[in-house]
């Protein structure tokens, strides 16, 4: 069973309406203290996420490092911690998914990254509770938004999961095989990069928020599939998690070829699509690469430090997941192409996997079990329904190729 199955957003913040100066002040506005400056600090990758320790009022955070998050955002059960202010105006912000939602625009007085001190950086609250679900003790507080990122040079080093920030690209150590390509990002907003799939080019925001590979609208596979008949499985259930609540929803996992910035062209490479989502590109991409940000010149860099391999999808019949906050593992997804003999609904819980009983676990001993264990090959796990108990033996399939 892949732990990654279903795939975090935390990403593509998007503004939709509000005054257009208080708007621009939002996302504009802040500067860093230090000059002539070079700093490098260390990072986690957790489920396929950027995270980075930040300090806010003589506290420390982890906050998400996100490219694809147009503002910096701020989880309200820290709110009252933090030196802000409000810029009194709200926007509606729209996510990844497309879901709206209206929040309260602020200014934070200072963020702390490493020695860099980043002054009245514009940020809005958005509450993280559903998170905690899915990530229990990897629970963040915020997220580092691309409109923190303009004020400095950044270099995200994937391969020994470090990144460094200066005030001169010059500072940065870039290969000189490096792709480089211009974001086309103006003042503020997202960085996008053209991607060809399959022949048929299209602009894919540049997200270091999205866990996956490459994401996009069900309506573009629909138009890839009348041109040829692509190999694809799908996925039921819940899906992703975003800036504003879960998803439930079908997604289509297919193999297709990707060219971009001319000579990366790569086949047999998953693309996920679904009904209403963006076009991303992400960590499982970005981590065979070390990236360099240059937001104020609109440039970005590419020196590729390790092999794309062609992909292989390989699941189980169904996919289980923690769920933190009843301290229990329950049933999210199935996959429609490899279906059980006799279903299991959506939710239910597991109480024991390969004999061990999972379902008198607190916080920890559960976060401590799913992050020492992988489940490969064959996995026996046991249900209770209707008071009845039952074993199920999932079985380990290659999906695709077919």
């Amino acid at each position: 069973m892949t732990k990654n199955n279903f795939i975090l957003f935390f990403i593509a913040i998007n503004f939709l309406s509000c005054s257009s100066l208080k708007r621009l002040k939002t996302v504009t506005q802040g500067k860093v203290e230090q000059e002539n400056y070079t700093e490098e600090i260390p990072f986690k990758f957790v489920k396929n996420q950027i995270i980075i320790e930040v300090e806010i009022n003589n506290k420390n955070y982890s906050f998400i490092f996100d490219t694809g998050n147009e503002l910096t955002t701020i989880d309200p059960n820290i709110i009252n911690e933090i030196s802000y202010k409000s810029n009194n105006v709200k926007g509606r912000i729209s996510d990844a998914n497309k879901t709206i939602t209206s929040n309260e625009y602020l200014s934070i007085s200072n963020i702390k990254i490493g020695k860099i001190d980043f002054k009245n950086i514009g940020a809005y609250s958005s509450d993280f509770t559903h998170y905690y679900q899915f990530l229990g003790p990897d629970t963040y507080y915020g997220i580092i938004g691309n409109n923190l990122m303009r004020k400095a040079k950044w270099q995200i080093d994937y391969k020994n999961k470090v990144i460094r920030i200066s005030d001169k690209i010059d500072n940065f150590n870039i290969g000189g095989n490096s792709k480089i390509f211009k974001t086309n990002s103006g003042k503020y907003g997202n960085a996008k990069i053209k991607i060809k799939l399959n022949g048929i080019e299209d602009s894919y925001t540049f997200d270091t928020g999205f866990s996956g590979n490459i994401s996009a609208n069900l309506s573009l596979f629909n138009k890839l599939n009348s041109k040829k008949n692509i190999p694809y499985v799908t996925t039921t259930g819940l899906t992703s998690v975003n800036a504003n609540g879960i998803t439930k929803s079908t997604k289509y996992n297919s193999l297709l070829s990707i060219q971009l910035l001319n000579d990366i062209k790569l086949s047999n490479q998953i693309v996920t699509f679904k009904e209403n989502a963006s076009n991303l590109i992400g960590n499982t991409f970005f981590e065979k690469f070390t990236i360099t940000l240059d937001w104020a010149n609109e440039i970005f860099y590419l020196d590729q430090n390790s092999d794309f391999n062609e992909d292989i999808l390989t699941e189980h019949q169904i996919f289980f997941h923690p769920n933190y906050e009843q301290n229990t593992i329950i049933i999210y997804s199935y996959e429609d192409n490899y279906l059980l003999d006799k279903p299991i609904e959506l939710g239910t819980q597991i109480i024991a996997i390969n004999g061990i009983n999972v379902s008198n676990f607190n916080t920890q001993e559960l976060y401590d079990y799913w992050t020492n264990n992988r489940f490969t090959k064959n996995v026996e796990i046991e249900i209770e329904e209707k008071g009845l108990k039952r074993k199920i033996t999932l079985t380990e399939k290659q999906l695709l190729p077919k």
